[in-house]
């Protein structure tokens, strides 16, 4: 909220300079970096174990939700009040976070203290993670998504609707409504399914394939109809792999493992996505905008079909449902 107002009275005064974006945008990813794994693991202390799943199919909606109408609510207010006035609205808007989680009573779960430091306590949970490969192939799929899913998303949207579309803004709008929308739809109808099958690791194999077919007839698209559609496939499927992937992690792990595999989590999902970005950028100045999408839509089908073919045991792993026991924490990782 603070850097919101910040950036409202920076814009009212007319000082704002890029660098001051840079700065607060910077700022902004450090407190996500702290805040983010927080609200997930809080999640299983909010709901229960039994009803984890569901409380983050609720959470993806809200995310997928503000990211569908946000912009296009943000670019009314400009239009209609200007530019100071709308981020001053925006600061406000965290009032109602901040007295909504004010207001929460969650039963506080007793967790193993651990003595050691930060480094320390990532550690354990690295050394966590190897004794557990189906957690393993959850983080594989999330790391697999963002590196190739949504940096094409989240960066050359922009650039498939001016250089292959040779539209405008409203073609690019038109893009960011067909992947939203998509997601929308995917987390209404697709993962209250998807959540209900116990062979997990075939669903989320199927919904990478699925993800990687969308971005091949993305990549080809010339017209926008054909790009609306194909687009739209391909986001019906991303908030399965997420959804799944996430609330198995939440089930999964010893509650003093929870919140540092969920750090783990937020880092792939969330601190690879600059990284991809930068890299798809590149290459697109390369080599153009759809081999890149290509490209990336092919190692996802060759990500998903490989994983399904060398773990054998994820295609038979029936997954543990809501309410089971987690995993046990082994003996060799010890919390000091």
């Amino acid at each position: 909220m603070l850097l919101a107002f910040i950036l409202a009275f920076l814009v009212q005064t007319q000082l704002v300079q890029l660098w001051h974006v840079f700065v607060l945008a910077g700022l902004l990813g450090i407190i996500n970096a702290l805040d983010l794994p927080a609200q997930q693991a809080f999640l299983g202390d909010l709901t229960g174990m039994a009803e984890v799943r569901k409380a983050v199919n609720l959470n993806g909606m809200a995310l997928q939700g503000s990211r569908t109408l946000g912009p296009v609510f943000a670019g009314f207010l400009i239009a209609k009040i200007g530019n100071a006035p709308a981020f001053w609205l925006n600061g406000l808007s965290f009032l109602a976070v901040v007295v909504s989680l004010m207001a929460v009573r969650a039963q506080q779960t007793r967790r193993a203290s651990s003595h050691g430091g930060a480094l320390m306590q990532i550690g354990e949970a690295l050394q966590f993670l190897r004794t557990q490969p189906r957690l393993q192939d959850m983080f594989f799929f999330m790391a697999m998504l963002t590196m190739f899913y949504w940096s094409i998303v989240l960066n050359l949207l922009p650039s498939v609707a001016s250089e292959v579309l040779g539209g405008d803004a409203a073609t690019f709008g038109s893009l960011q409504s067909a992947s939203g929308l998509g997601a929308v739809i995917g987390l209404i109808f697709v993962v209250p399914l998807a959540q209900a099958g116990k062979r997990s690791g075939w669903i989320l194999g199927a919904a990478a394939l699925w993800v990687g077919v969308g971005l091949m007839g993305f990549s080809v698209a010339r017209t926008l109809e054909v790009a609306f559609v194909t687009l739209f496939m391909a986001s019906v499927a991303a908030p399965v792999i997420f959804t799944i992937s996430i609330g198995l992690t939440q089930v999964m792990a010893p509650p003093e493992m929870r919140a540092r595999l969920i750090s783990l989590f937020t880092m792939i999902s969330f601190g690879l996505q600059p990284l991809a970005a930068l890299a798809v950028g590149a290459l697109a100045e390369r080599v153009g905008v759809q081999p890149v999408i290509q490209f990336n839509a092919t190692m996802i089908v060759i990500g998903a079909a490989a994983i399904l073919t060398l773990r054998t045991d994820l295609r038979t792993w029936v997954s543990p449902q809501p309410g089971t026991t987690p995993v046990p924490l082994p003996a060799e990782v010890g919390l000091d």
